[in-house]
């Protein structure tokens, strides 16, 4: 028999006030599960990534990736030929398709 007390919590409609924002009074019982709430995260099937699955990070060296060459294709100071902006545009359709994907299943919006 397994004596390890065990439950999910998640945010509820009532827990919210009438802006959409988490109550006040709400926060203490978060506060007392955040072991339980980091557990629950941590056995959740999320889309693996680099960097020790922190999705967070990742996201946002992602979303400065994708910046980064997005400015490398269309500054006209940047000389690059035409295999280099192949290159470049599929790199970012690819990132942002990517993106999307580890947004869906994270729940962080990257860009």
């Amino acid at each position: 028999m397994n004596k390890t007390p065990h439950s999910v919590y998640s945010i509820r409609f009532t827990d919210c006030d009438s802006f959409g924002q988490l109550n006040n009074a709400r926060f203490i019982d978060y506060f007392l599960n955040a072991r339980e709430i980091s557990e629950t995260y941590l056995r959740a099937k999320v889309l693996p990534v680099d960097m020790s699955n922190d999705h967070v990070r990742y996201a946002w060296l992602m979303v400065l990736l994708f910046t980064w060459m997005l400015h490398l294709l269309t500054d006209r100071k940047i000389q690059i030929n035409k295999n280099e902006k192949k290159g470049i545009l599929f790199y970012l359709i690819y990132t942002a398709i990517f993106l999307h994907l580890l947004a869906s299943k994270t729940g962080i919006i990257g860009l």
